[in-house]
């Protein structure tokens, strides 16, 4: 629908038996009808072997949606690391702590920052300067729950990505989807406001 040939909203339809991403179709084939990447994905207020879950689910959403990715926060020998990195196309990374709970929960924010300077400082020293690096925070919270932390997130220039968020590129993985499209989307709500993150319905 348009207003003064503004899009006002857009919707896609797709066949649920078939999918136009082959990284969907790959991960559906040992996770029947999406439950455990479901499951996964709708983890609160749980620690341990739990939250890690979360973590993992994250990171195969991001596979469906293009990325390549490392999950380090799955083992304790990089449990000083990031949770997740994930890389587009071009090269560009995003940087991902999670968290089941508030975004300042355990530090993580204060954290973040500080592993996003020092990967900087490593691309910067290895020659590779020229590469973007986003700094993001996903939490499986809503929006309305994190919301007194959003404008400290923001002032630390850090996307903040919520459960709305999260089925909402869950649903959008029906498509194949161009990564570094998603990332510059991503760069752009940061300079306008923590408002919903943007998505393209072209692949």
């Amino acid at each position: 629908m348009s207003c003064c040939g503004l899009a006002q909203n857009h919707n896609f339809l797709a066949d649920s038996a078939n999918s136009q991403n082959p990284r969907r179709s790959a991960h559906g084939a040992f996770d029947s009808d999406f439950e455990v990447i479901r499951k996964f994905l709708t983890r609160t207020d749980v620690k341990g072997q739990q939250s890690r879950d979360f973590e993992i689910g994250i990171s195969w959403l991001l596979w469906m949606l293009g990325f390549n990715v490392a999950h380090l926060g799955g083992t304790g020998k990089t449990q000083d690391a990031l949770d997740i990195v994930a890389v587009t196309p071009k090269g560009h990374f995003a940087l991902i702590e999670c968290t089941t709970g508030l975004l300042k929960s355990e530090s993580k924010l204060q954290s973040l920052i500080a592993r996003t300077e020092t990967v900087r400082t490593n691309l910067n020293d290895s020659g590779n300067g020229h590469l973007d690096v986003l700094p993001v925070i996903i939490t499986s919270k809503s929006k309305a729950e994190v919301r007194a932390d959003l404008d400290h997130a923001e002032s630390l220039r850090v996307l903040v990505l919520t459960k709305e968020d999260i089925e909402s590129l869950f649903e959008h993985t029906v498509i194949q989807l161009d990564p570094d499209i998603l990332y510059e989307e991503a760069k752009q709500s940061i300079s306008s406001s923590q408002g919903e993150l943007p998505l393209t319905d072209t692949p």
